[in-house]
């Protein structure tokens, strides 16, 4: 969508267009980093290391975007 990022829920909740998500540009990069297999750890380094920002808000921007994802319906904690 341009230069907007958004994500969404597939199968069931498919129809329920209120779970779409609107990324700023962490979330996008949050977002391709759960493209691949990692864990909460290894995004925290990642954003850490992007955007030269401390462990404590690394690991408070991760925690609130997967619970942010989670809480949509978007992905499912293990």
């Amino acid at each position: 969508m341009g230069d907007t990022w958004a994500v969404f829920p597939i199968a069931e909740q498919l129809g329920y267009y209120g779970n779409i998500m609107r990324l700023n540009e962490t979330g996008a990069f949050l977002w391709k980093c759960l493209c691949k297999e990692v864990t909460k750890d290894e995004l925290e380094a990642a954003l850490m290391k992007e955007y030269e920002i401390t462990g404590e808000v690394a690991q408070r921007t991760v925690g609130n975007f997967v619970a942010q994802l989670e809480e949509q319906g978007i992905i499912e904690s293990e």
